[in-house]
């Protein structure tokens, strides 16, 4: 793994120890008070959901937001995309492509994932799936030793 994943996952696993206390509740209630909880959690996925879209089809930066959320059925919203993107550019696992005519009938920047991107992806996927399965696995053990009671 690179540098890079190695530090996102460094910066997941900080997430979860500082907000431990409170790791339950935060994760059942993201649209509400889970507030810090929340926007660590979006900023750790952000590029992950990003190039999730990107590995189906090319989007312009405006309709990436309406589509993670659309997709999330609203459990996930961001409003500007152009950091994630310009971020991942730089990165090479994003590329501005030629503008297009969108649907509504303006000229568009469009955005695609890259080889090393769609790579990137599979990557900080299997990542993930491995890191939530470690999450869930700790927190089912705790509340099963409590008696499954989640406290605030």
């Amino acid at each position: 793994m690179t540098n890079f994943i190695y530090r996102k996952i460094i910066w997941l696993i900080n997430i979860v120890i500082v907000h431990s206390k409170n790791l339950c509740y935060n994760l059942l209630n993201l649209k509400g008070r889970g507030g810090e909880m929340e926007e660590n959690l979006k900023k750790a996925l952000s590029e992950m959901l990003v190039l999730a879209l990107l590995h189906e089809r090319d989007y312009y930066a405006l309709e990436l937001a309406p589509a993670i959320e659309e997709r999330s059925n609203g459990a996930i919203a961001i409003t500007f995309p152009y950091s994630i993107l310009y971020r991942m550019i730089e990165q090479e696992y994003v590329q501005e492509l030629p503008k297009q005519i969108a649907p509504d009938g303006r000229r568009r920047q469009y955005f695609g994932i890259t080889e090393t991107g769609r790579d990137y992806f599979r990557q900080i996927w299997a990542t993930y799936q491995s890191f939530i399965a470690g999450v869930n696995q700790l927190v089912s053990n705790v509340l099963e030793t409590e008696g499954g009671g989640v406290t605030k």
